[in-house]
């Protein structure tokens, strides 16, 4: 099978911002995607600055490898600004259309996911499959955009590759008891969205090729995440 696209590491100050890197997901192609994530590590950058400044005992006894941050930092200021603004214009298209775009992928990779563990594997784009079943759930609920499935069908295809981020995060906001790390969750779905097939063929419902993989690495040494046990969909 072929390899996921790339890895796309977070530290713990990135983390911290896990919300905005999933606005950055909201981006139409794998390219923009990518370059709203460095949009992020650059506003990220920009907050840990804030905290720095704003403690003048730390600033005073700040050792040689905090200076050297500073000293990058205000060399890269100007590119830095550049950036939060290009960031600015990527929340706008997020909070105009790509975020509704963005949570019915979502929803459909839930729906995807919900199959697998019921044992039903049904297909996507088939008939009475997937989207036919997030069509009629639009209708009830009137969703813009979830009536159409050619709409759907393009929406889906938009997003596959990175709609396991939202689903972690959403999945953790609505039970908030998991012990799950919401990157570990975002694996876990990865994981079935890249290796499991609808009944009857041999490609994944979503091709490995296409995902971004998020990985939580960090340079404090420590036990690695334990198992927390499977998340499940009731519906």
């Amino acid at each position: 099978m072929t390899e996921e696209r790339e890895t796309i590491a977070i530290n713990e100050a990135e983390y911290k911002f896990i919300e905005i890197f999933r606005v950055a997901l909201s981006e139409r192609s794998h390219p923009e995607r990518l370059k709203a994530i460095g949009m992020v590590r650059h506003d990220v950058t920009a907050n840990r600055l804030a905290v720095l400044f704003s403690s003048q005992e730390y600033i005073l006894g700040a050792g040689p490898q905090d200076y050297e941050f500073l000293k990058w930092a205000a060399e890269t200021a100007s590119v830095r600004h550049e950036s939060m603004v290009d960031l600015m214009e990527v929340e706008q298209r997020f909070q105009g259309s790509n975020q509704r775009k963005l949570n019915i992928a979502e929803h459909i990779g839930r729906s995807v996911v919900h199959s697998i563990q019921q044992g039903e594997f049904r297909g996507v784009q088939v008939k009475g499959g997937i989207l036919d079943l997030v069509r009629e759930e639009a209708k009830k609920e009137s969703v813009y955009g979830g009536r159409d499935k050619d709409t759907l069908r393009e929406i889906w295809k938009t997003y596959r590759g990175v709609v396991h981020l939202g689903m972690a995060i959403t999945y953790l906001e609505e039970n908030p008891n998991q012990l799950w790390h919401v990157l570990e969750l975002a694996d876990f779905f990865r994981g079935m969205l890249g290796e499991k097939c609808p009944k009857g063929t041999k490609k994944p419902y979503v091709p490995p090729s296409e995902q971004l993989n998020f990985q939580f690495m960090s340079a404090i040494k420590g036990p690695r995440f334990r198992d927390r046990g499977l998340p499940f969909y009731n519906g």
